[in-house]
């Protein structure tokens, strides 16, 4: 299902779970476990982190001439 969606948005949506990721990692790696973790905020941090990174992701895409597949410089 994954592999239908256009490139693009693949790549938002790495961006998304990757941003998300680094959130959780650091918040399990500073309370040294997951017991001593608020997950409701740090869950709410994650998804906010997450929907940054993937609008900071497709407005890189879409506005630099990094690639070419799409936005500004598609051929």
């Amino acid at each position: 299902m994954f592999d239908k969606l256009p490139t693009i948005v693949q790549h938002i949506i790495d961006g998304f779970i990757a941003s998300a990721a680094y959130v959780l990692l650091d918040a399990v790696l500073t309370a040294k476990g997951v017991t001593g973790i608020d997950w409701k905020h740090t869950l709410t941090l994650a998804v906010n982190a997450g929907a940054v990174g993937a609008a900071s992701l497709a407005s890189v895409l879409w506005l630099t001439p990094f690639s070419r597949k799409y936005g500004i410089g598609k051929r």
